[in-house]
């Protein structure tokens, strides 16, 4: 699904070598549970920040390429510069699924960039301006976009890891 789909990453656990457990979701919730409950112990307010929407068929220059030989037409360009709702729920629900309970429970603070990258829907160009460079990609102008959402985490929101949560 989508233009990187076989980037995949196996995660091992504890006296579980890589690819041999057959949820790496599972690996992955228990992974991240272990590493918040520690960082949360030694004093720290955890900040996660949430996976940019991916645009699952976009590559710019290979979308720019081919519109400059005519091999594809303005209009499958632009339904390519979307994200479908449904794929894009689909794609992200078992990464979420381990990270949602944490932020629901308050053990951690999730940055979230899809309300700015996505106001009404997912697209890799908004009002004229380029915001990713392939599918799952910032260009400038994206990143800049999201420059707000870390202001509270950097102006001293987060926990100083002295043992002391603020």
């Amino acid at each position: 699904m989508g233009r990187d789909a076989h980037n995949t990453i196996d995660l091992g656990a504890r006296g579980i070598p890589p690819g041999e457990s057959p949820d790496q979701a599972a690996l992955f919730g228990v992974a991240l549970g272990d590493t918040v409950a520690t960082l949360r112990e030694m004093g720290w307010d955890v900040w996660l920040f949430r996976q940019v929407p991916e645009i699952a068929d976009y590559d710019s220059r290979d979308v720019a390429r081919r519109l400059a030989h005519g091999r594809m037409s303005a209009a499958e360009a632009s339904a390519l510069t979307f994200a479908n709702p449904e794929r894009l729920a689909s794609r992200v629900a078992r990464a979420e699924a381990a990270i949602m309970p944490l932020v629901t429970s308050g053990a951690v603070t999730l940055i979230d960039p899809w309300p700015d990258l996505c106001p009404e829907r997912c697209g890799a160009l908004q009002a004229g301006e380029g915001l990713y460079f392939d599918n799952n990609h910032l260009t400038n102008a994206g990143a800049l976009r999201l420059r707000d959402l870390f202001r509270p985490f950097l102006d001293g929101g987060a926990g100083n890891g002295t043992g002391a949560s603020e």
